[in-house]
C-alpha cells in the first residue's frame, strides 16, 4: 500500500491501461487487494468498466464512493 500511496502522490495515472487492457483498480480487485482498490476508488480513479471484469471473475465487492 506504501508504494501505491507513493506513486499516487507522485502523480502516476490511475486511469493507464496495459496492454491486456487493465487498469491499477481492475488488478487490485482481481487479486483481492481491497484496501488498494478503495484507495484507488477515492483518488478518483475511473473505476466504471471494472464491475463487469470482476464480476465474471466473482470478485465484486462494493468499494466505497
Amino acid at each position: 500500500m506504501d508504494v501505491v500511496e507513493l506513486l499516487t502522490i507522485r502523480g502516476a495515472n490511475l486511469n493507464v491501461i496495459d496492454r491486456w487492457q487493465t487498469s491499477p483498480f481492475m488488478i487490485a480487485m482481481n487479486n483481492m487487494h481491497f484496501d488498494v482498490s478503495e484507495y484507488l476508488n477515492n483518488k478518483g480513479c475511473d473505476s466504471n468498466k471494472v464491475f463487469e471484469f470482476t464480476s465474471y471473475k466473482g470478485y465484486l465487492r462494493k468499494t466505497r464512493n
